[in-house]
């Protein structure tokens, strides 16, 4: 998932698009499609861990 937003990125900021500006308004969200789970909270748990786990990750790595 990282690798894939950053090669969206990437995209964007050879089209003109402020890298440090669009990072430092940036924001990582689960998709509301996985709130609503047969398995009720796991699913929303493991969400929310993998969205905290990338933003840490890309804060660490740009600096954010």
């Amino acid at each position: 998932m990282i690798e894939h937003l950053e090669n969206v990125w990437k995209i964007l900021w050879s089209k003109g698009v402020d890298r440090q500006h669009m990072i430092a308004r940036s924001m990582v969200s689960p998709a509301t499609c996985c709130l609503v789970n047969p398995d009720k909270e796991r699913t929303v748990e493991r969400a929310f861990s993998s969205v905290k786990h990338i933003s840490d990750h890309l804060r660490e790595k740009y600096e954010c």
